[in-house]
């Protein structure tokens, strides 16, 4: 449904009305034979503009008389990719107005879609009418606003009014067809330009990126080039690469024509151009230019070819073909992309090359390379999420004893951060002249001897240490453990800032496995957050955001003492005050400086090793007779020998004080548990003899050998498990919604249904990146392809189904077992309907999400995204991070994009199952949030 928002006749008045003038006579352009036109680019964004502004509130021009066309103010603004900035193309200050436009011409009459993304106001007009506005402050964000055109066949006057709040001042927008395509045959006009600029133009927009082509012998190297955000069409798109020393005034190695690009029937296609082969002894060991002319614009591609890094990367081939090992291939690998995309840190390349030889030389002989390697060294284990190479940084001391138990420090990088640069930093060793990705590259191999093993996890880049980013920190930490003698009393873990954050949440979410936690300046509660802090939360924001908040967790640190240190000029210290006073209202062990400092407090920590060494000291008790156990659900179940098997509500904390007396006896006290086991420590249980549990105000006696669980029956507890007819939410499938990127995916869109395939597509390729800064590469393919290759229903990984049931055959397949579902154009919760909006059943952005177990396969999860048409399953890529276990949603979650919460946003319905996995009454209902 197109709506007007809080824009409203006031503030629209003054932006298209009372203006001292017009830009343009005619809100209906017509094009000359000359003009420009432009092939939309393959996604069908529209990257050439004709602009007018900025213009001051007071001095806005007549929106009746806008008519876009060169000169008189106009001018255009091209991007090659990504959006358009407006605030360097038009130099503005905050609060300023202006206006972008073109003609659209459409081969056929019908339903088109304008998305656009623009940085907070933005209004559409349509041959001076205005179909679509909104004015709030708010990032720009690709396909934000998804605006629905009734088009004639013909040419169409469209105009953007844009409106700059403040700060950054861009947009994106593309045009697709009905069944969200390119539109076929469709040009995109920029009046009273000329053809014969269409040359320039193309120079403007084109993306020109080169692949070295290393191989055994030779290299192959081969030009791409690109159209994203759409190209001249008719213009003759010329390509010329030369291969030339960057130093000498020799001859070219050799300057070749490489072909034409041409758009293709619905947008301009990328072209990949093979370019001469070179042999190594004509270029190695020198530096050289690609230079790649497209269309008179030269772009220059540097090319570092180095002898020693070519015979070392074909040395590993050789090698791992003999015996494979997933940290050397990683290596390898590594060093080839560095070669590929034209790396100019040559004494970085060398060392790796060196380190690559040193370890294909064992690998050719059938040999373990690690073995006896001591010092700081770069690995990989194949990480469960997605099956690819995840890079740790690994410290062994130099005199390492394989009969000795060494002590675990597990160090998590900050923002931006990488695994090597944090093993520097834990060392002493950040440089603050250079930047992380030097540090990486170049670490010291002279490090101080510290008496233990260091592991500085990935993280999965910037996962902020939650979901797939904590599940690596866990699996490296299992990993160590494996590989080497660790001493699991000693286990500790330390981070500055985002890496502060995850010390806190691993030590806290899993305290059994860790000894102390030194976090540093880390923010460690979301109420204290300047973005959500205060704002008004669903009821399932606000349990998540209290799951994300470290301090909230304190109560797991009887027994994992911490050191965190937080700069005075760091505002708000609260960020991690919160934490230091709840460890000091709990009596916990808690040592905390504040140094006059901004954030980095990393530095002065690490130095001297001083960090370390406070890990050092400390060791947690195997056996401890008392336990104080708290979680939010049962993925985080588990301190010492308590266990938390079920959960008395998804929204609801459980926590656990148990002790063990000397006379056989457990005696806990607990809230919101439903389902718990306790172990028979050898320690502190005589096995033989029987226990007597005494919990709350029940009392149940286990006898020798028999597991010792007890599950909540109305007020009382008993022995045994909970009785269940069917799955429900225990061990890691629980819910909510996001909890499924702890696991590994399979997304799989439906292609059934042309109409909502592109739609499908892209939304199962959104939702696969997760959000901004996560490396992570899911398998995506279409569900034709997962029939063709044989996947089974009962997969190993998660499924991440996206399209309804008509455009995808897994949904169909799965779908009677859900008690959600897309029945016409409702969606339908249980027996209750939600439809959509008045006006909009034809091309309805309603759609819901949510998460079950699998119904072929109990223990993994499904997660089904959909619309009641193709832009209700696209809408879905405006829900905000924090859900529940399902919600329904339309146009109106738009402003929630990208953000953590709603915000701005409404949902149409949204909760919890319960632990059945069955919707309840409340939560089930429309509007009942």
């Amino acid at each position: 449904m197109l709506r007007r928002s809080s824009w409203l006749p006031a503030l629209l008045g003054a932006f298209f009305a009372g203006g001292v003038g017009t830009v343009g006579s005619d809100a209906h352009a017509q094009p000359d034979a000359a003009d420009l036109r432009i092939v939309p680019g393959p996604s069908g964004t529209l990257g050439a503009w004709l602009v007018t502004g900025p213009f001051e509130r007071t001095r806005l021009p007549d929106e009746q008389h806008l008519s876009p066309r060169l000169g008189g103010g106009w001018k255009v603004v091209a991007a090659s990719d990504g959006p358009l900035d407006l605030a360097a193309a038009l130099e503005t200050k905050s609060d300023r107005f202006a206006y972008a436009g073109g003609l659209l011409h459409v081969e056929r009459a019908g339903r088109y879609t304008l998305l656009l993304g623009a940085d907070d106001g933005a209004a559409v007009l349509v041959d001076g009418k205005r179909v679509f506005s909104r004015d709030e402050p708010r990032p720009q964000r690709d396909d934000d606003d998804l605006v629905a055109l009734d088009l004639a066949a013909g040419d169409h006057t469209i105009v953007l009014a844009l409106h700059q709040h403040g700060g950054a001042w861009s947009f994106r927008a593309r045009v697709l067809d009905a069944d969200l395509q390119p539109p076929q045959g469709a040009s995109w006009i920029l009046p009273g330009t000329a053809s014969e600029d269409a040359h320039a133009l193309a120079a403007r927009m084109a993306v020109v990126s080169a692949h070295r082509g290393m191989a055994a012998d030779s290299y192959g190297p081969t030009v791409t080039v690109r159209f994203p955000s759409g190209a001249p069409r008719g213009a003759k798109i010329d390509v010329h690469a030369r291969l030339a020393h960057v130093a000498a005034a020799s001859p070219p190695l050799f300057d070749v024509d490489a072909g034409e690009v041409a758009p293709g029937e619905r947008s301009m296609h990328d072209v990949a151009i093979a370019l001469p082969r070179v042999g190594p002894e004509e270029v190695e060991d020198d530096d050289w230019n690609f230079t790649v002319d497209v269309a008179g614009r030269d772009v220059e591609l540097p090319f570092h070819p180095r002898r020693a890094v070519r015979e070392a990367v074909e040395h590993a081939d050789r090698a791992l073909a003999n015996r494979d090992d997933v940290s050397v291939r990683h290596l390898r690998d590594r060093l080839a992309a560095f070669v590929e995309k034209g790396d100019s840190d040559l004494e970085a390349q060398a060392d790796d090359a060196r380190e690559l030889d040193e370890l294909a030389a064992p690998l050719v002989e059938g040999q373990d390379p690690w073995a006896g390697r001591t010092g700081p060294m770069r690995r990989a284990y194949l990480s469960p999420a997605d099956g690819k190479p995840s890079e740790f940084a690994l410290y062994v001391p130099p005199d390492f004893d394989s009969g000795k138990k060494y002590p675990l420090v597990v160090a998590l990088h900050g923002m931006n951060g990488h695994p090597m640069q944090m093993l520097m930093w834990l060392f002493g060793h950040d440089d603050p002249m250079r930047g992380g990705g030097w540090e990486d590259r170049h670490p010291r191999r002279d490090l101080e001897h510290l008496g233990a093993i260091v592991v500085a996890p990935g993280g999965n880049f910037n996962a902020m240490y939650r979901d797939i980013g904590e599940t690596d920190v866990m699996n490296v930490v299992d990993w160590a453990m494996q590989h080497y003698p660790i001493d699991e009393a000693r286990v500790t873990i330390t981070g500055p800032s985002m890496g502060g954050i995850g010390t806190a949440a691993c030590a806290l979410h899993f305290p059994g496995r860790f000894a102390a936690a030194e976090p540093l300046c880390g923010y460690h509660s979301y109420f204290v957050r300047g973005d959500i802090g205060g704002a008004r939360m669903q009821p399932w924001e606000h349990f998540i955001a209290e799951q994300r908040s470290n301090a909230l967790w304190a109560e797991n640190g009887l027994y994992v003492p911490m050191y965190v240190v937080h700069g005075t000029k760091d505002l708000p210290e609260a960020n991690s005050q919160v934490l230091i006073d709840r460890y000091d209202e709990l009596h916990y062990a808690m040592k905390q400086e504040h140094p006059d400092l901004g954030h980095n407090v990393w530095q002065t920590t690490y130095e001297g090793l001083k960090g370390a060494r406070w890990l050092l000291w400390h060791q947690r008790p195997l056996h401890p007779r008392a336990i104080r156990f708290k979680t939010t659900g049962t993925r985080w179940a588990d301190d010492a020998w308590v266990h938390v098997e079920e959960m008395a509500s998804s929204d609801r904390w459980a926590e656990v004080v148990a002790r063990i007396d000397k006379e056989n006896g457990i005696h806990a006290s607990t809230r919101g548990a439903a389902d718990l086991m306790f172990d028979r420590d050898a320690e502190r249980i005589d096995d033989a003899a029987p226990v007597t549990v005494s919990i709350d105000q029940s009392k149940v006696v286990f006898q020798a050998g028999q597991p010792i669980e007890v599950h909540r029956d109305g007020g009382a507890w008993k022995a045994g498990p909970a009785s269940h007819a069917g799955p429900f939410k225990h061990g890691h499938v629980a819910g909510p919604m996001r909890d499924v990127f702890n696991e590994p995916i399979l997304f799989v869109w439906g292609a059934s249904d042309p109409a909502q395939a592109r739609a499908n597509e892209e939304a199962a390729h959104g939702w696969a990146r997760v959000r901004w800064g996560v490396e992570v590469d899911y398998p995506v393919m279409s569900d034709t392809e997962f029939y063709a290759r044989g996947e089974a229903l009962a997969n190993d990984r998660a499924l991440f189904l996206v399209g309804n049931a008509r455009s995808n055959r897994v949904v169909r397949e799965l779908e009677p077992s859900f008690p959600i579902r897309i029945e016409g154009d409702d969606v339908v919760l249980g027996a209750q309907h939600v439809a959509p909006k008045r006006g909009t059943a034809d091309r309805s952005q309603l759609g819901v999400a949510f998460i079950r177990p699998n119904p072929r396969r109990a223990d993994r999860y499904v997660v089904v995204v959909e619309g009641v048409g193709p832009l209700g399953t696209w809408r879905s890529l405006s829900l905000p991070d924090m859900l529940p276990d399902f919600i329904v949603f339309d146009e109106d979650v738009t402003p929630s994009r990208g953000g953590l919460i709603l915000g701005g946003g409404t949902p149409r319905a949204g909760g919890y199952f319960t632990n059945d996995w069955a919707l309840s009454e409340s939560e089930g209902a429309p509007g009942g949030l």
